[in-house]
């Protein structure tokens, strides 16, 4: 196979993502089980994955300071909130909200970025996270937890909070263990 040019297997991969995206989003949706269970299931499989591969490798398994293995147990205990939010954004509407919702975490990355990281935040970066509120404003019908279009839309802003907190504490983490 040859190798293909960079700009057209980024966006391969870029679709490739999108499709694990909705796909995830779907399969919740289409599964009976309550997010939670969902989320328990992944973490086990992808922890037996990850040591699998770990081992094969000989990566090792602890982390090189004490206070890391705190941060990245409390990032476990993020994905697993992120993971369980999404899919109860998912449950509690659809997937169309489920993944609207969710795509608002560059509003939160752009918030974040400057306080964890340290980094003068970019005004394009500003611009656009602020054009992401009319668009969760305009997702959500009534603004009453009665509804559940609006119940979605808030389990999905929670998902893509806690996912822009993940990715940039993952970030931060990065130069440490690259």
């Amino acid at each position: 196979m040859t190798e293909q040019p960079r700009p057209l297997r980024g966006l391969v991969f870029a679709n490739v993502a999108v499709l694990f995206f909705g796909l995830a989003g779907v399969l919740g949706k289409l599964s009976l089980l309550p997010a939670p269970l969902i989320v328990f299931g992944r973490v086990f499989f992808a922890g037996l994955l990850l040591l699998a591969i770990c081992l094969f490798q000989h990566i090792p398994l602890l982390p090189k300071r004490r206070q890391d293995g705190f941060l990245l147990l409390g990032l476990g205990v993020l994905l697993a909130l992120h993971w369980t939010a999404f899919f109860q954004a998912i449950n509690v509407s659809n997937v169309a909200i489920g993944l609207l919702s969710f795509s608002s975490f560059p509003l939160f990355t752009a918030a974040l970025e400057p306080l964890l990281l340290h980094q003068r935040p970019r005004q394009v970066q500003i611009v656009a996270a602020l054009l992401i509120l009319p668009g969760i404003y305009l997702l959500v019908p009534s603004f009453t937890f009665q509804n559940q279009t609006t119940l979605g839309v808030t389990w999905g802003v929670l998902s893509a909070a806690t996912f822009a907190l993940l990715s940039v504490a993952n970030r931060w983490l990065g130069r440490t263990y690259p």
